[in-house]
């Protein structure tokens, strides 16, 4: 059932809080471990921004900042550039922004979460219940940068409220690929977990056609800790996508 069939049995949500409120506590978005998380996202001394939550992916295939929001906002005047401000800083404060999140109240702090956040950059998520009718073709420029989880309220015949979601996700998560970067020998991956480096022991790339053997390695760099594949030969330097091909890894410009 698409969004539009039901918009008429919608309740909307009175305010922000309310909204915020309900998806931290009754675990709606099933996709992911779901925590309050105002924790400031730059260094500014008199100036903190900060997004709602953090949004945890139940197989740790990615973490995501998550921006709450209710259509009644301005989009244009408020929703918009706090998105764009705060996927800015993230940009900007990655080390910051992980050591404020891994001190998050009720986060348990296991291998396998530890790990996600230190060696996987964050997406961004905006968590709305529906876009403004003058808005709804902004969708493909959203996903260019976040994620967005619509939560739709509804009430049954015994006038309890039950919830709508449908989710639409930027297409590094939609095609399970990771942009990375090479300088040299060593290669950097924005989000190994995306394709499963966590879990699985990856013995070579192909690019252009040819076996590249690598291996990891974790480093100190500047007292924030790295990790880092190292291939055997180098290759040129700049921005790739990695992906994963009939179970084995390749990298494109």
């Amino acid at each position: 059932m698409g969004r539009g069939e039901i918009a008429g049995l919608s309740f909307d949500f009175s305010n922000e809080t309310e909204f915020e409120d309900i998806i931290v506590k009754k675990q709606i978005l099933k996709e992911y471990f779901v925590y309050d998380a105002k924790k400031t996202l730059n260094i500014f001394r008199k100036y903190n921004r900060y997004a709602d939550v953090l949004l945890i992916e139940k197989n740790y295939r990615y973490w995501s900042i998550g921006e709450v929001e209710i259509s009644k906002h301005s989009f244009k005047n408020h929703v918009f550039p706090q998105l764009i401000e705060i996927y800015s800083l993230m940009e900007k404060n990655i080390e910051l922004i992980r050591k404020n999140y891994m001190n998050i109240e009720g986060l348990e702090k296991t291998k396998q979460i530890q790990d996600l956040i230190m060696y996987n950059k964050p997406f961004l998520n905006l968590i709305i219940d529906k876009l403004p009718n003058n808005y709804n073709n902004i969708l493909p420029l959203l996903k260019s940068f976040c994620n967005v989880n619509f939560v739709q309220r509804l009430r049954d015949t015994d006038e309890n409220y039950m919830y709508l979601t449908d989710n639409e996700f930027t297409k590094s998560i939609s095609e399970s690929f990771s942009y990375s970067y090479v300088n040299e020998v060593v290669l950097i991956i924005d989000n190994p977990n995306l394709l499963q480096l966590n879990k699985l022991v990856e013995e070579f790339l192909i690019y252009k056609e040819e076996k590249i053997y690598i291996k990891k390695r974790f480093e100190k760099i500047k007292g924030t800790d790295r990790l880092f594949w190292i291939m055997e030969k180098q290759i040129p330097n700049g921005k790739y996508k990695l992906v994963k091909e009939n179970k084995i890894l390749k990298l494109h410009r």
